[in-house]
């Protein structure tokens, strides 16, 4: 028995790394399955399904948090039955969808995306991800946004997507983006 999951319930959302496409998506629930292992990537069948909200508050961390309690919640209810091999195992319904594989490189902030899209990215790519980054014009300093939060829209009319706004005492920094500004509450940068 393993789990997988996507916001549209399986067969929808098999593949790779479900959780963080429903963010960079930002979809708002996600619907978990028990299922029986299968030579094909997440078709086995289904023992149960538990479903739990993504919130605007989520990150990947909280989102596997929420992964371990349903988990353990459905095995609650379904060890006893799959132990005794009387698990009711449901087909999946429908057609296949697949979400690829995401890597590394798929982090790169893109500055003309409007703030919710870059929120999202930042969120779905965080710890213990791989994390969201950005290279300023001098292209040799990597900049690793780990925490970032829509900021206004109404601040910073004129300045270009991707230029600093305003950067505060602390480390905190404002940056525009397509439609506002993003405030960039935990970074790193090497060297720096």
């Amino acid at each position: 028995v393993g789990n997988h999951g996507s916001a549209f319930g399986l067969p929808k959302g098999r593949g790779r790394s479900p959780l963080n496409w429903s963010l960079v998506e930002g979809l708002d629930r996600f619907l978990l399955s028990l299922i029986t292992l299968d030579p094909e990537p997440d078709a086995g069948g289904v023992v149960a399904t538990r479903k739990f909200d993504v919130t605007v508050h989520d990150t990947i961390r909280t989102l596997y948090h929420k992964v371990t309690i349903a988990v353990e919640e459905m095995l609650l209810v379904e060890l006893g039955a799959l132990l005794r091999g009387e698990a009711e195992v449901r087909s999946q319904p429908g057609e296949p969808t697949y979400y690829p594989k995401r890597t590394p490189a798929d982090g790169a902030i893109a500055w003309d995306d409007t703030v919710e899209d870059v929120h999202n990215l930042v969120r779905a790519v965080a710890r213990p991800y791989p994390g969201a980054f950005t290279e300023p014009v001098d292209g040799e300093t990597r900049v690793m946004v780990w925490e970032a939060v829509p900021f206004s829209d109404d601040l910073g009319i004129g300045t270009e997507p991707g230029e600093i706004v305003r950067a505060f005492d602390g480390g905190d920094f404002v940056v525009a983006t397509a439609d506002g500004t993003l405030l960039v509450t935990e970074w790193a940068a090497e060297g720096w």
